[in-house]
C-alpha cells in the first residue's frame, strides 16, 4: 500500500494535461496550416488549368484558321498554274506558225509563179485560161486553209483546270484525224496526264520528264512524236 501511494502521488496529472493540450494545439495549427497552403496551392493549379485552356482554344483557332489559309492558296497556286500552261501552248502555237511561216509562203510563191506561167502560156485560149486560172486560185486557196489547219494544235481549259490538248496533221491517211489528252495540276508542280486517245508506250516517260522538268513545250512535241509513232504501228506491214 505504501508502494501504490508513492506512485500515484508521483504523477502531476494537470501538468500532464496541460502538456496534451499544448501538443494538440501545435497539432490544430499544423493542420490549419496545411489545409490552408493546399487550398491555396488547389487555387492556384486551378487558374493555372485555366489559363492553359484559354491558351488551348487559342492555338486551335490559329490552327483551323492556318489550314483555311494553305487551302486557299493551293487552290490560287493550281489556277495560276492552269494560266501558266495555257500560256506555254500558246506559245508553243506561235512557234509552230513562225516556224511555218517561210514554208508556207513558199508555196504560195510556188502556187503563184505556176498559175502565171500557165497564164502566159494559154494566152491565145481565153475561155482555157480563165478556167485553169480560176482552178489554180481554188488549189491556192484550198492549199492556205490546208496549211493553216496542219499547224495542228488547238487547246481549251476545262472547269476542273485541266487543260484539253487536240492535236491533228498526224495520219498522212487522214490529216484531220484529231489526237487528243489532257494535263492537270494537282498541288504545287505536280502534273497529270488523262483521256489520251491512243495508247502511247512513251507515255510514263514523257510524263516523268514533264514532272522533274516543268518543260511543257517540249512535253507537247514529244506527244506529238508519240502519236506519230502510234500511227504508223497501226499501218499494215
Amino acid at each position: 500500500p505504501h508502494c501504490r501511494s508513492k506512485m500515484a502521488t508521483g504523477i502531476d496529472l494537470p501538468a500532464l494535461q496541460k502538456e496534451l493540450k499544448g501538443f494538440q494545439g501545435k497539432i490544430d495549427s499544423w493542420t490549419q496550416r496545411t489545409v490552408s497552403t493546399a487550398d491555396q496551392t488547389r487555387q492556384e493549379h486551378g487558374h493555372r488549368i485555366k489559363d492553359l485552356q484559354g491558351r488551348s482554344r487559342e492555338l486551335e483557332a490559329e490552327h483551323t484558321r492556318l489550314e483555311r489559309a494553305a487551302r486557299a492558296l493551293e487552290t490560287r497556286l493550281s489556277e495560276e498554274k492552269a494560266q501558266l500552261l495555257a500560256a506555254q501552248t500558246a506559245a508553243v502555237q506561235a512557234a509552230a506558225e513562225e516556224a511555218a511561216l517561210p514554208i508556207l509562203l513558199a508555196e504560195q510563191r510556188s502556187m503563184v509563179e505556176e498559175v502565171d506561167r500557165e497564164l502566159q502560156a494559154q494566152q491565145s485560149i481565153v475561155a482555157s485560161a480563165e478556167a485553169q486560172n480560176l482552178a489554180k486560185l481554188g488549189a491556192l486557196e484550198r492549199a492556205l486553209r490546208l496549211y493553216r489547219d496542219r499547224l495542228g494544235l488547238h487547246f481549251r481549259q476545262d472547269d476542273a483546270h485541266r487543260l484539253l490538248i487536240g492535236l491533228n496533221d498526224i495520219d498522212p491517211r487522214q490529216p484531220e484525224r484529231e489526237f487528243t489528252f489532257a494535263v492537270h495540276i494537282q498541288g504545287s508542280d505536280t502534273y497529270s496526264v488523262s483521256n489520251v486517245s491512243q495508247e502511247l508506250p512513251e507515255l510514263p516517260e514523257l510524263q516523268a520528264a514533264l514532272q522533274s522538268t516543268g518543260n511543257f513545250c517540249a512535253f507537247v512535241r514529244g506527244m506529238r512524236t508519240a502519236f506519230v509513232a502510234a500511227v504508223s504501228r497501226e499501218s499494215p506491214p
